[in-house]
């Protein structure tokens, strides 16, 4: 077989263009702004993030409409004007969903998810509306697959080539290339090469699909020498887990749950695969597509009675929510294919559709029921201590709280705030909580410690330890200019500027950690055993346990206190003022994370620097 010319390569190009031209267009988009985003700083990031995330959402859209226009054989003015409805839907999904998207991925990221995810399920449904084929719906599906993985592999070690070929140039040449041509090579090869290459097996006669009874071969041995068995044993160690869990009746508190939905997700797509409708499997495999759902039912009851436990003791949460959500979806799959006789395959997508689509809109939605679950558990505590009074919040001696109560009242707000905005709470309140969240943009810790300190009365350090936020709450970051080291490049390296290690005889990269649940450091040399301990979060001591010597003491208050008042901006220090010299040697510090509070400093979170000495 002769190789693609360049002309057959570029009409092959073209004619994708043209089938799949918003696609195409998306993906290119999205390679350009993604290329311009990885030379950006993270604010800058944040502002093109939207646009990044409407291609994305207008990938799959766009192919479902084009897909079902191809399979009702509807003419070029026609899919012309299916293509304008598309952008419009896609200018409306920018403006009401995309546009305030940021990168931290919260509720506004996770409707872009399901808008994204529902689109995809769309694809492999979309040219089969009222169409009774099973075979074509199945062999569509699995063209998709097959096409999708042949482009993983083939652009994914192309991708692994040209890597080694910057490095080798930058190697050889010592040519000092940053990090981000790595990331700009990944982006072109997949959003421009790989997009198109990937649409263009898409099946466009589907009609001939339903008589095409082809089994892919390296997809049978996949599915029977490794998919099945591997799932029969992940059945077996699941049952085992559960028949302990009913002789123990000790139930576990949500853990087990992600473990059957792992096994569960696996499962329905291992019986996807297998249920072709010519091909004959070995007997193990027909076992399987046989009695898959059946073995699937006493899971699902183990799955709902551990989740239950989970919201009956802390209400419902969007990981609970989808918990539950894939677990009544997962037992209408078990159902309909035990009790139906054509099994068809388009249900399990069109469940799928519909239930996205469920968890998207309505107070059922996974964007109200958490919210609304959420407010009333607060609002049962609030009442428990009189917090709230006639439906409004007053103050309270915050001694009345107990642990578990004080520490629930901060998580519920603190959750609510970072995914809903303190304004969800405004109904319980005189004050205008929005005059908050303008003070503090983007800080919803600051905003709920104010909310409960000033309008609660409750000091949040009581029920967080001497290591909890409280009050006016921030981070900060203290770390060596690199500009001003010997080489441009060491900020790459962990300890930011090259050591001398002349005149020491030891040499140890050093983590102090002062919060809670950290092990102390323990290290040796010269016989002798160090060990690091940190002190109210505050000060870090290493002292030899062998002789109790101490062999320094750094008081990282003082030098952050220090380090403030020489320099406006705290990640431009000069390495000189980050060392502690002692007496056997020095402690070179590259980094400080630390926690302040309304103003003040109250903790360290890490100190990371070279430990040197004799």
């Amino acid at each position: 077989m002769s190789l693609p010319s360049l002309i057959d390569v570029s009409e092959f190009t073209a004619r994708t263009i043209r089938r799949f031209t918003i696609s195409v267009l998306a993906a290119y988009v999205a390679t350009i702004l993604a290329v311009i985003a990885n030379h950006y700083s993270y604010d800058q990031v944040n502002d093109l993030f939207p646009y990044i995330m409407t291609c994305f959402f207008a990938f799959p859209l766009a192919l479902a409409v084009d897909v079902f226009m191809e399979s009702k054989r509807i003419g070029a003015i026609g899919r012309f004007f299916s293509r304008v409805v598309v952008l419009g839907v896609i200018g409306a999904a920018y403006y009401f969903v995309f546009k305030d998207l940021k990168e931290s991925f919260g509720i506004d990221g996770l409707r872009s998810f399901l808008m994204f995810l529902s689109a995809t399920v769309l694809v492999f449904i979309a040219p089969f509306f009222c169409r009774d084929k099973a075979n074509a719906f199945w062999q569509f599906a699995i063209a998709i697959v097959v096409r999708f993985f042949q482009t993983v592999v083939y652009f994914g070690i192309l991708y692994l080539g040209i890597v080694l070929l910057i490095e080798s140039v930058n190697y050889l040449f010592q040519l000092n290339l940053s990090g981000e041509y790595f990331g700009d090579a990944w982006f072109i090869i997949t959003g421009i090469f790989a997009s198109v290459y990937g649409l263009s097996g898409v099946p466009a006669n589907f009609k001939s699909l339903d008589q095409t009874t082809s089994y892919p071969k390296f997809l049978r041995v996949l599915t029977e020498y490794f998919l099945v068995p591997l799932v029969s044993l992940y059945l077996i160690v699941l049952y085992a887990y559960s028949a302990k869990i009913l002789f123990t009746w000790n139930w576990p508190l949500g853990g087990v749950a992600s473990w059957i939905m792992g096994f569960s997700a696996v499962g329905v797509v291992t019986y996807f695969l297998i249920h072709s409708v010519k091909e004959k499997f070995l007997s193990y495999v027909e076992f399987y597509k046989k009695w898959f759902f059946v073995a699937l039912l006493p899971l699902l009851v183990v799955l709902a009675l551990s989740i239950w436990m989970r919201i009956q003791n802390y209400g419902v949460t969007e990981e609970r929510y989808f918990v539950v959500v894939f677990g009544i979806w997962a037992l209408i799959m078990a159902i309909f294919y035990l009790i139906s006789r054509s099994k068809n395959l388009k249900f399990m997508a069109a469940s799928l559709f519909v239930i996205i689509l469920f968890t998207m809109y309505g107070p059922q939605s996974v964007f109200e029921l958490p919210k609304t679950s959420q407010l009333a558990r607060l609002e049962t505590i609030l009442v428990k201590y009189g917090i709230l009074l006639d439906g409004k919040v007053v103050k309270i001696d915050d001694s009345k709280l107990s642990q578990d109560d004080g520490y629930a009242i901060n998580s519920i707000m603190t959750y609510l705030a970072q995914n809903y905005g303190v304004e969800v709470m405004q109904p319980w309140f005189t004050q205008n909580l929005s005059e908050i969240g303008t003070q503090y943009p983007g800080d919803y810790w600051s905003k709920v410690q104010t909310i409960e300190q000033d309008y609660m009365g409750i000091d949040v350090s009581k029920f967080y330890g001497p290591y909890g936020y409280m009050g006016n709450s921030s981070y900060r970051n203290f770390s060596v200019n690199a500009e001003i080291c010997q080489s441009s490049k060491s900020i790459s390296y962990p300890l930011g500027c090259p050591i001398d290690v002349a005149g020491y005889s030891y040499y140890l990269p050093m983590d102090f950690y002062g919060g809670v649940g950290y092990e102390s450091p323990h290290f040796k040399g010269g016989g002798q055993e160090y060990v690091a301990n940190m002190k109210d979060g505050q000060v870090v001591v290493v002292q030899n346990v062998n002789t109790s010597e101490i062999l320094f003491n750094l008081n990282v208050k003082d030098l952050a206190e220090t380090l403030e008042k020489k320099y406006s901006v705290t990640s431009n220090i000069a390495p000189a003022d980050m060392v502690v010299n002692f007496g056997k040697g020095v402690f070179r510090i590259s980094n400080i994370n630390a926690y302040y509070a309304d103003g003040k400093f109250k903790n360290f979170e890490n100190v990371s620097g070279a430990l040197l000495f004799k």
